[in-house]
């Protein structure tokens, strides 16, 4: 079973806008960023499948397609939004986090996209617009941008939202997320 096919399971055809070859070093798309705890990424990330699949966690609410991708977020606070369901349980949040910053190389030349609109219309993710997620179903080349500090205030307000307009609200992440 191939990614085309099933992307087209979930309704995204490769002809449907906010998926197509783009010239990155065009500047056809935003600066988008890729955050990690680790310093020692390879130049160049292939697409896999991220945790909180179908096939890692079928219990969770909403699991994402098994489609093999790298994710990517235009703003530095979306991507720590991104991965925070996954970090919340195993790190001390209570302290300021150590991030390494990463984001797509300009040399890359002809890598699928999907842009956040496209994911959450599509019923693929339903935080996207919350996280501007982007996925790269390409091996992508990446440049390591410096190491930052996060601070999340889980004692504060949540942010809510209605996963694909229908589902009742839920809450996301906390507001309060800084990068600096």
């Amino acid at each position: 079973m191939g990614k085309q096919w099933l992307l087209k399971s979930i309704g995204i055809e490769f002809s449907n806008v906010g998926l197509s070859d783009m010239d990155l070093h065009r500047g056809d798309v935003p600066t988008l960023y890729h955050v990690s705890f680790s310093r020692n990424l390879p130049k160049a990330l292939i697409p896999r499948l991220p945790y909180g699949t179908t096939k890692d966690s079928p219990n969770v609410w909403h699991s994402e397609p098994d489609i093999p991708r790298v994710s990517f977020s235009s703003d530095l606070v979306g991507a720590v939004r991104g991965i925070f369901a996954n970090i919340v349980e195993s790190l001390d949040l209570s302290r300021d986090l150590t991030i390494q910053v990463y984001k797509v190389s300009r040399n890359n030349r002809h890598v699928r996209l999907i842009n956040p609109e496209v994911l959450v219309n599509s019923g693929a993710v339903h935080d996207a617009v919350l996280t501007n997620e982007w996925w790269a179903l390409d091996k992508v080349s990446i440049e390591h941008v410096g190491t930052r500090t996060v601070r999340i205030n889980t004692k504060g307000e949540w942010l809510k939202y209605k996963p694909f307009g229908t589902i009742e609200e839920r809450e996301h992440s906390p507001i309060d997320i800084k990068v600096f």
